[in-house]
C-alpha cells in the first residue's frame, strides 16, 4: 500500500535588518569606491554637472540629473537589489526616450548603499524637471544595526516633501536634480584624504580622451580654501607644462580628466579599434609622433563589435617618465598603468599601481628584457555594453566577472595591442643604448634603426591577413650602401615593394642593390690584390726581417713597455715593419678608389648616363675612400697599433685625446687645440681611421667657421656612456637651418662643402651604436656633442 503524499506548504524568506551592513559597508570597502558609486549614479541620471562639497561633519553629492519621483523612490530606489538600469526600463519615461544599449555606469541596485559607508545618516532631495514639488527621504542607517533579528522591510525611513532644495549656500540646482546630504560621517576627511580622492576621481572618467568631457564634477571644502590660496597663485605663475602638477595639489575647483593629447608627441603608443562597419580591426602605430604603421585585418572577436572596443596604449622611455613626473606631479608608476573604462567609467582596481588583473608583470618575470611590465606602460581599454558582456564584481572592488567578452577583450588586448607594441619597442628602441632618454624620434633616422623597422612593416605586410593602409616612407626605404645591415633589409625591402606594388621604391632598390654589389666586388678585387703583393713580398723579405727582429727583440720589448700609448710624442723612425703595414692599407683603399673609377668610365665608354644620384653616390665613396688615406698619412707616423687591423680594443678617450694632440694639431696651424684630460678610461672597441675621420671632419669644420679655437671635453652620463664635446668660437650655424639635425644629412653644407663630412660623421658614430647632435652657443661658436656606449 502506498503512503499518501503529503500536502505542500508556501514559504517566504525572511531578510534581516543585517542584509544592510552586507551589502553596505561589507560589501563598498573604501571610502573613494564609495564616491565612485554616487558619482555613477549622476551619470546614470544624464546629470551634466556634479557637486562634492565637504562640510565638517557632512558630504553634500549634488547633481542636476533628471531627478526621480515619489513613484521612483517607492518602486526603485527603496527596492533593495533592483536596478530598473538593468531590466532596461530607466529611461522609459524620460524625455521620451528609452536607452536601448542598456550602457549604464553601475546597474546592481546596491550603490545607494554606499551612502551608508560614508556616513551614519542620509537625507536625499529629488525632482523631475515635470515635478511641482521635491521628494525626500531620510534614512538613519544605524537603526539597522540593532538586532538582526530584526525585519529590514520593517525599518522605518521617512519620507516627506518641500517646495524648494534645501542645498549650501552659492549652490544653484535648477529645476531638477537629486541632492544627497550624508551626515555622521564615519571617518575623518583630511586635506591629504581629500587630494587622494580627487587623485582617484581625476581616473574616473576616461582620462585619455582627447575631446573634453560633457559630464563636468567639481569638489568643494570651504575649510581648505586657506590651504589652496598660495598654491592657486602658483598656478597662475607656472607655464602649462606644470600647471597639472600644481592643480593636483589644490582642493576646491574642476576634476579635470588628464589629457594624454600633449604627451603623444614624447611616447610611443599604439591605437586599436573597430572600423564603422565592425567589419576590421583598425591598429596604428606612432613613435613619438611618427606614424610608423597603420593595418587592418579581419575582426576574430565578434563579441566586441557591439561592444565598441577599443585601446590607446603607450610605452614611456625614461625621458616620456621624467616629462610626465614633471606635468603631472606624480610618477608614472603611482599614476596607474593599464586602466579598463565599462561604459564611460573606470573599473576598479585595473590598472592601480599594485594590480596585475591582466598578468603583464608576471609574464615580464619570465623575461626581463624581452617584454614590457606595467611600469613601461599606461593606457586604457574601453568597452560598453550591459551586464551580459561585461559584469562588474558586486564588491566593486575586484574588476569584472569573467563572461565570453571579457576573454575576448583580454585577448585582444594582448594579441592586438600589448604584444604588437612590445615587438617594436624590444625590437627596434631598446636595440640602442641611447634611446631610452630620447624625448623625440631622431634615433629613428639612423641606419641600424631604420633596417630594424623595414623588417617589422615587412613581416606585418608579408602576412596575407593584414592590409597595410599607411606606413613610414621617410623609414621604411633604403638605407646607406655602408650598413653592414644593408643586406638583409634589401630583401625585406624587395619583398615589400612587391608586396605593396611600390614601383618607385623597386627602382631605387634595384639602383641601390647594383651600387651595393659594385662596392663589394671592387672591395674584394683590391684586398686581393694587396694580399698577393704582400704575401710575394714578404716572402722575399722573410729572411732579412727575421734577422732584425731577433737582433732588436730585447730593444723592441723594453720600448713596447715603456710606450704603452696609443701615439708616440713625437715623429720617430719608420721600420720596416711599419711600411709594410703602411703600404698595405695604403693599396686597398687605392685599389678600391681605382676600381670605383674604372667602373664610372666602364659605364661612360658603354654609353650609359649617370643620373645625379648615381654621380652624388659615387662621389660620396671617393670622398670618404680619399679620407681613409688622408687618417692613414696622417696616425702612421705617430701611431704603434698594428695598422693593418681594422679594429683595436682600446680606451677611446685617451685615442681622442692623443690624437688631437699629435696628430690633428700638426695639420691645423691656425686652429688652436683645446683637449681636456678625460677623467676616466672608455674601453670599447673601435676603427681607428674612421674615429679619426670624425674628428678630422668636425676639427675641420671649425676651422672652416673662422674660429681661433677648439675646446674638446669629456663627459659621463652614465658608466656605461662617454659623452665628447666639440666647442669652437667660430661663425655658427647659418640663421636657415631651424633645425640643425638637417646638417648631417647627405648633401647638406653649412659652408661651401660637399656636405658629405657631417654625413659620414653621423653614420660612423651611428655604427658605434651613439649618436651626435648639433647646438647653437650664447655668442660665437658651434658645439657637437658626440655620446658613444661601451657596446654598440
Amino acid at each position: 500500500m502506498t503512503a499518501a503524499t503529503p500536502p505542500k506548504t508556501s514559504l517566504n524568506f525572511t531578510v534581516s535588518a543585517g542584509l544592510k551592513r552586507i551589502i553596505g559597508r561589507d560589501l563598498i570597502v573604501s571610502d573613494f569606491v564609495a564616491v565612485f558609486e554616487l558619482v555613477k549614479n549622476s551619470f546614470d541620471a544624464h546629470a551634466k554637472n556634479v557637486l562634492l562639497a565637504f562640510e565638517d561633519d557632512c558630504i553634500w553629492v549634488i547633481d542636476d540629473g533628471k531627478g526621480m519621483t515619489y513613484q521612483d523612490l517607492v518602486d526603485k530606489w527603496l527596492f533593495v537589489a533592483y536596478s530598473a538600469k538593468k531590466d532596461g526600463t530607466e529611461d522609459k519615461d524620460y524625455r521620451g526616450q528609452k536607452q536601448s544599449s542598456g550602457a549604464f555606469a553601475g546597474n546592481k541596485g546596491v550603490g545607494r548603499f554606499s551612502c551608508d559607508r560614508l556616513g551614519a545618516h542620509l537625507t536625499m532631495q529629488s525632482k523631475t524637471q515635470s515635478a511641482q514639488k521635491i521628494e525626500a527621504l531620510d534614512v538613519d542607517w544605524d537603526r539597522f544595526e540593532g538586532n538582526d533579528k530584526d525585519h529590514f522591510i520593517k525599518i522605518p525611513v521617512q519620507h516627506s516633501s518641500a517646495p524648494s532644495f534645501v542645498v549650501p549656500k552659492d549652490v544653484n540646482l535648477g529645476k531638477q536634480g537629486t541632492v544627497l546630504r550624508i551626515s555622521g560621517l564615519r571617518d575623518k576627511w583630511t586635506r591629504q584624504k581629500l587630494l587622494d580622492l580627487k587623485a582617484h576621481l581625476t581616473k574616473l572618467i576616461n582620462p585619455f580622451d582627447e575631446l573634453k568631457s560633457s559630464f563636468s564634477l567639481t569638489m568643494r571644502c570651504d575649510g581648505e580654501l586657506a590651504g589652496d590660496e598660495p598654491l592657486l597663485q602658483q598656478y597662475q605663475e607656472v607655464d602649462d607644462e606644470e600647471k597639472a602638477a600644481v592643480s593636483r595639489k589644490i582642493v576646491n575647483g574642476p576634476i579635470e580628466n588628464f589629457i594624454f593629447q600633449d604627451l603623444t608627441s614624447k611616447t610611443t603608443h599604439i591605437d586599436v579599434r573597430y572600423s564603422d562597419d565592425g567589419k576590421q580591426l583598425l591598429t596604428s602605430l606612432v613613435d613619438r609622433g611618427h606614424l610608423i604603421y597603420s593595418v587592418a585585418e579581419k575582426n576574430p572577436y565578434p563579441l566586441l563589435v557591439n561592444a565598441e572596443f577599443s585601446c590607446r596604449l603607450f610605452y614611456l622611455n625614461q625621458s616620456a617618465k621624467v616629462t610626465f613626473s614633471r606635468r603631472m606631479g606624480v610618477s608614472p608608476i603611482k599614476f596607474g598603468s593599464v586602466f579598463l573604462f565599462r561604459n564611460g567609467f573606470r573599473v576598479y582596481p585595473i590598472g592601480e599601481e599594485e594590480d596585475d588583473s591582466f598578468g603583464i608583470n608576471a609574464r615580464k618575470q619570465q623575461g626581463y628584457a624581452r617584454f614590457l611590465g606595467t611600469r613601461d606602460l599606461i593606457g586604457r581599454i574601453d568597452v560598453h555594453g550591459n551586464e551580459n558582456l561585461f559584469r562588474e564584481a558586486s564588491s566593486r572592488d575586484q574588476g569584472l566577472v569573467e563572461t565570453p567578452a571579457s576573454q575576448q577583450m583580454e585577448a585582444c588586448f594582448w594579441e592586438k595591442c600589448l604584444k604588437r607594441l612590445e615587438r617594436y619597442v624590444v625590437g627596434v628602441t631598446w636595440q640602442d643604448a641611447l634611446d631610452k632618454n630620447r624625448e623625440d624620434a631622431s634615433g629613428l633616422s639612423s641606419a641600424p634603426a631604420r633596417s630594424r623597422i623595414i623588417g617589422l612593416v615587412a613581416e606585418l605586410v608579408n602576412s596575407k591577413e593584414i592590409t597595410l593602409l599607411d606606413y613610414s616612407q621617410e623609414l621604411v626605404d633604403i638605407l646607406s650602401d655602408k650598413v653592414e645591415e644593408f643586406e638583409g633589409s634589401l630583401e625585406d625591402l624587395k619583398e615589400f615593394a612587391k608586396n605593396t606594388g611600390d614601383d618607385a621604391l623597386a627602382k631605387r632598390i634595384a639602383r641601390a642593390e647594383k651600387r651595393y654589389q659594385d662596392l663589394q666586388e671592387a672591395e674584394i678585387r683590391a684586398r686581393e690584390a694587396a694580399e698577393a703583393e704582400r704575401a710575394a713580398r714578404q716572402d722575399a723579405e722573410a729572411k732579412a726581417r727575421a734577422a732584425e727582429e731577433e737582433r732588436d727583440k730585447t730593444k723592441t720589448a723594453l720600448d713596447e713597455e715603456r710606450k704603452r700609448t696609443l701615439f708616440l710624442s713625437s715623429i720617430s723612425t719608420l721600420d720596416l715593419d711599419t711600411i709594410t703595414n703602411l703600404h698595405h692599407q695604403v693599396i686597398i683603399s687605392s685599389s678600391e678608389i681605382h676600381e670605383l673609377i674604372e667602373g664610372q668610365i666602364e659605364k661612360l665608354n658603354s654609353g650609359n648616363m649617370i643620373d645625379k644620384e648615381a654621380l652624388f653616390s659615387f662621389l660620396e665613396q671617393m670622398r670618404l675612400k680619399n679620407q681613409h688615406v688622408l687618417a692613414i698619412a696622417r696616425i702612421a707616423t705617430k701611431a704603434n697599433f698594428r695598422m693593418e687591423s681594422d679594429v683595436i680594443t682600446d680606451d677611446v678617450a685617451t685615442y681622442v685625446t692623443q690624437y688631437l694632440r699629435n696628430v690633428s694639431a700638426a695639420y691645423q696651424d691656425k686652429l688652436r687645440i683645446v683637449s681636456d684630460e678625460p677623467e676616466k678610461t672608455f674601453v670599447r672597441s673601435f676603427k681607428p681611421i674612421e674615429l679619426s675621420i670624425v674628428i678630422d671632419n668636425l676639427v675641420s669644420n671649425a676651422r672652416k667657421a673662422n674660429s681661433p679655437v677648439i675646446h674638446i671635453a669629456y663627459e659621463w652620463p652614465s658608466s656605461s656612456t662617454m659623452k665628447i664635446i666639440f666647442s669652437d668660437e667660430g661663425d655658427g650655424f647659418p640663421a636657415i637651418f631651424n633645425d640643425l639635425g638637417r646638417i648631417f644629412e647627405k648633401g647638406v653644407s653649412t659652408t661651401d662643402g660637399s656636405g658629405l663630412g657631417l654625413y659620414h660623421v653621423r653614420q660612423i658614430i651611428e655604427a658605434m651604436g651613439g649618436e651626435i647632435t648639433a647646438h647653437r652657443k650664447t655668442g660665437r661658436g658651434a658645439q657637437f656633442e658626440i655620446i658613444i656606449p661601451r657596446k654598440s
